[in-house]
């Protein structure tokens, strides 16, 4: 079977990273290629074990299809390839991705040619119905597959049985700097919980890809809201040196913090979740999905400041002394390492994709 992924940005970023876990292991019956409108990282995770092509514009794309003979082209939340593929003869069967949870990036959805006849993949539940929303099908045309995490690496360890540490504990954010992110409500929640008397120190993971403007914005913004002494900023980080990030900020009593207006799935979520980390989330999008345990994932509306407050001040640098948490972590973890175990995602993954090419 040969499969051609096609996806606008070749980012190192969310979407490449899936398709890397998809990659991993793989059949030799599965030739896959990958292509991309730019070249920003992405040859990092894809090289070696796909075919790459960059550069792929929708006029390109055209060519590459008619040259290669594909069984089945996935277009991943690029409405430049939907429109383009659509004036094509002959097409291979058609499968539209949505990753994305925001809304404006969304929009491309209600204008698919009625030709192509998709098949569609999305990521939770809760983006199952954000399609529905807008676009008319069978709802056996609409798969959900959770997003692959690498249970091989994000995994819990026992914590050690001395928990006296003299190093502050610090809240984890995760993300890009941007308005979907939140950051700006992260530093007030933070600013608000060093006014209460909890010190802790603010790790900020993400944001590489920041323009200058925003950067300068971000860094003044901190310093405004008194956490500059507090920062640590990880404006870039290979993914394989995340594991341990997030068991040192663990090992410290630390707390991850989401302020995301909305996450199609919550990748950082959950890898922190299963080495044992604690997180405090926003109340959107998917994110609810993915653990139903309240304590280990207390939930806050957007705006509800006080609560988010409230929870990271029952957690923060106390949680890793009491017993009765640390057995409540180690349990939900290691039954999250089971239900988003990566070779069952993956195997599910190719066995839907084979399964379409035959229908």
């Amino acid at each position: 079977m040969r499969v051609l992924f096609l996806y606008k940005y070749g980012i190192l970023g969310g979407v490449c990273t899936q398709l890397h876990h998809r990659m991993a292991t793989m059949t030799d019956r599965i030739e896959v290629h990958c292509g991309f409108m730019t070249s920003q990282g992405a040859e990092k995770l894809l090289s070696g074990i796909c075919t790459l092509h960059f550069g792929v514009t929708a006029e390109k794309m055209e060519s590459l299809i008619t040259e290669i003979n594909f069984d089945l082209v996935i277009i991943i939340d690029t409405e430049e390839y939907v429109q383009r593929i659509a004036l094509m003869e002959n097409l291979p069967p058609i499968v539209i991705e949505v990753h994305t949870s925001i809304e404006k990036n969304l929009e491309y959805l209600e204008n698919i040619p009625l030709k192509i006849n998709p098949k569609f993949i999305t990521v939770s539940e809760f983006m199952r119905g954000e399609i529905e929303k807008r676009v008319n099908f069978e709802r056996e045309d609409l798969i959900v597959i959770g997003n692959i995490i690498d249970t091989e690496k994000f995994y819990f360890t026992p914590l050690k049985q001395n928990t006296t540490v003299e190093e502050r504990p610090p809240i984890v954010w995760i993300g890009k700097i941007d308005d979907h992110k939140n950051w700006r409500a992260a530093l007030e929640i933070c600013s608000s919980l060093k006014s209460s008397g909890k010190v802790h120190d603010l790790w900020i993971v993400g944001g590489h890809t920041a323009t200058q403007r925003t950067v300068e914005e971000f860094l003044g913004t901190v310093e405004d809201f008194g956490l500059i002494e507090d920062l640590r900023w990880f404006d870039k980080i290979e993914h394989d040196a995340m594991p341990e990030l997030l068991r040192k900020a663990r090992s410290r009593g630390g707390v991850g913090l989401v302020t995301s207006k909305g996450e199609s799935f919550g990748m950082s979520i959950m890898e922190s979740l299963l080495v044992g980390l604690p997180v405090v989330c926003s109340n959107t999008g998917a994110i609810s999905e993915l653990s139903e345990d309240r304590d280990f994932m207390p939930l806050f509306e957007l705006g509800d400041n006080e609560t988010a407050i409230r929870e990271l001040q029952g957690l923060i640098g106390t949680w890793h002394t009491k017993k009765e948490y640390r057995t409540l972590v180690e349990k939900e973890s290691k039954s999250l390492g089971l239900r988003f175990n990566s070779k069952t995602t993956r195997e599910n993954y190719w066995s839907t994709l084979v399964k379409m090419c035959e229908e």
